[in-house]
């Protein structure tokens, strides 16, 4: 994988604002039942066209490697889409296609023809197939709203889990994403095809070159912001298949060619790629079938890095990923969960978390991905289990293998267990959250009223310094709480390594000097002391990139100790500060209706507490090592 571990970056606004389809709180869709095993109960197949007459679907064997292909006829000349489907078993010789695409608003619907019944088809799935359809002759075909009969649960759930050898047997995927209705795909071919010319000279140096100033990049990162690029099921079809290639208007791409360039531009433009948002497509749909090259990534990492992508079925946020080695059981050829579409989400959510903790040599690891809203903590429901469908942070803390954190270190030694619904670990409880600050970075704002009424940042940290200094007023106090408040404002953190190293914390420093310059604050209170400023050149925009992937989704806060933190948005006074054994980093409790239980609201950054400092405080019986049950 190499390179820099993906951010999660925000979707386009028509992405975030898209409707969903109403889910209950545990997860089942209005009008179904639960069964004790956590199934919602199968009702009678719905018919596929509304009508006297409707195209029922033939029953694949069941347990089978059995798939259906559709075939589908030459191009008449009405836009009239024909088919008709064939069973064919895997592994085969006979040839065929896949396409990958974004299904659309499944309540806009298209009439087509299979097998001279009627079905309906979104609008994005009928344009895909008249683009791909052929003048002469039949085209063979796999497609998942076609090929699967998506109202049998059990039939879908199996042909899920055939997914690998479905999109590793196409000949070609094609990857279609829309119709190019301004005509810049073959401006963005041309400029693809220069590039790749350019990359070949050893000498060539992109910033120093004019087509890095191309007035052709915008067009590309148009291309790249459609919806394709940020739906869940896309990144494994595209890692599976053997020739991948994008159709946009009437050109086609080769996928892997745009990656390359995408990686290419990450080591010789960090401007340009800064623009493409093509980070997580290029980690992990490039190296599908390798191991990643952080031997301490895993299938958790990959599941979080995907999580601001949009899906249907919110158990699809495990399920599209269960083809990738990591989720392989001891790297053999068991999967940690199969497929099961008569599940509700939770209860998968649940049935995953369960297993991480009880197969992985850093259980608890796994509870950095937790996040949480004001509903979601009030459900009924394990508040330890990852909800991947809460998406707040930019990065998460504990699950980022770069990150220094060594919070426990050794906070006592007893393997974490589960008893009923409820998870049991050894850990301290530190400390107790005094004051929460809101930060200027809230994850999803789309109102934009809203965002120009938004204060600027510097003037927000500014006041927000103002209100935390307002108690220390000598000399030495000063000074340290200006630092603590600058890395804490970072996570610790300069790029990817501890600001706090002998070779970081200068230009650290140097970079919160240019971001605060505007604002004596900093440097003069009210006994006009002043903060020396450091030699070395700083960089505003750098620190205020920091500062966005630590802060964003997060809340500052003060300890009762006095000690400056940044915890999840839900966190309020009296919230407990907690090391758990064999964690990265703190974490957020409240005490649950349920006597010596608690919720956990997540993880946090604590400055003074990243580093293992808690073992001094056990050491000297300022706090007790407990069996912490959460529930």
């Amino acid at each position: 994988m190499g390179g820099k571990a993906p951010r999660r970056q925000l979707p386009p606004l028509a992405m975030m604002t898209a409707p969903r389809p109403a889910i209950t709180s545990d997860g089942v869709r209005p009008g179904a039942e639960m069964d004790r095993s956590g199934r919602s109960k199968t009702f009678p197949p719905e018919l596929h066209v509304q009508g006297s007459v409707a195209y029922r679907y033939r029953n694949l064997h069941p347990g089978s490697k059995s798939i259906r292909v559709l075939e589908l006829d030459p191009e008449v000349p009405t836009e009239v889409i024909s088919i008709q489907l064939h069973t064919i078993h895997l592994p085969t010789l006979f040839e065929y296609n896949a396409i990958s695409y974004v299904w659309g608003d499944s309540r806009q619907k298209i009439p087509i023809t299979c097998e001279e019944e009627p079905m309906h088809v979104t609008t994005n799935l009928r344009d895909a197939l008249i683009r791909i359809r052929i003048h002469q002759e039949p085209a063979m075909l796999w497609a998942d709203a076609l090929c699967i009969d998506q109202k049998n649960l059990q039939e879908r759930s199996h042909q899920v889990s055939l997914m690998t050898e479905i999109y590793q047997g196409a000949k070609v995927v094609w990857i279609y994403l829309g119709s190019d209705e301004e005509g810049h795909a073959e401006h963005i071919k041309a400029l693809l095809d220069e590039v790749s010319e350019l990359r070949t000279s050893k000498t060539f140096t992109l910033e120093d070159h004019p087509i890095s100033r191309d007035p052709r990049w915008p067009l590309l990162r148009v291309m790249l912001d459609e919806p394709w690029f940020y739906r869940t099921w896309v990144i494994q079809e595209a890692a599976l298949a053997r020739d991948p290639r994008i159709l946009y208007g009437n050109v086609a791409f080769d996928f892997r060619d745009v990656l390359n360039h995408a990686s290419w531009l990450r080591e010789s433009s960090v401007k340009l790629y800064s623009t493409l948002n093509l980070d997580l497509h290029i980690a992990w749909a490039q190296n599908w079938a390798k191991t990643p090259a952080n031997p301490n990534e895993d299938f958790y990492d990959l599941l979080n890095h995907a999580r601001y992508l949009g899906c249907t079925e919110e158990k699809d946020r495990i399920y599209a990923f269960l083809s990738h080695p990591l989720a392989r059981i001891d790297g053999g050829s068991n999967a940690l969960l199969r497929p099961d579409y008569e599940k509700s989400y939770l209860y998968v959510y649940r049935e995953l978390a369960i297993k991480g903790i009880l197969q992985s040599n850093t259980a608890l690891r796994l509870l950095s991905a937790v996040e949480h809203t004001e509903q979601t903590l009030s459900e009924n429901f394990s508040s330890w289990v990852p909800r991947w469908n809460v998406t707040q942070t930019l990065d998460t803390l504990g699950l980022n293998s770069r990150h220094y954190y060594t919070a426990s270190k050794t906070v006592g030694n007893r393997v974490p267990n589960l008893v009923d619904h409820t998870l049991r670990a050894n850990g301290c409880i530190f400390d107790h959250v005094l004051e929460t600050f809101l930060l200027p970075f809230q994850r999803y704002k789309n109102d934009a009223l809203s965002q120009a009424a938004e204060p600027s940042v510097e003037k927000s940290i500014e006041a927000l310094w103002r209100s935390v200094s307002s108690r220390y007023k000598t000399t030495s106090q000063r000074e340290i709480h200006i630092a603590a408040f600058r890395l804490t404002l970072t996570a610790g953190m300069f790029g990817e390594e501890d600001a706090e190293d002998i070779s970081n914390s200068a230009s650290h420093q140097s970079d919160f000097d240019m971001f605060g310059a505007p604002q004596s604050e900093y440097r003069n209170g009210n006994d006009t002391v002043t903060t020396p400023v450091t030699e070395t050149i700083g960089s505003k925009s750098r620190f205020e990139y920091g500062m966005r992937l630590a802060c964003t989704g997060r809340c500052f806060i003060i300890t009762q100790q006095g000690y400056y933190g940044l915890a999840p948005l839900i966190t309020k006074q009296g919230d407990l500060c907690c090391v758990l054994n064999g964690t990265k980093v703190p974490y957020i409790l409240r005490k649950s209706t349920e006597q010596s239980y608690y919720k956990l609201i997540g993880e946090a950054y604590i400055h003074g507490f990243m580093r293992g400092e808690v073992a001094e405080l056990i050491t000297r019986g300022e706090c007790t090592v407990e069996e912490l049950v959460l529930d």
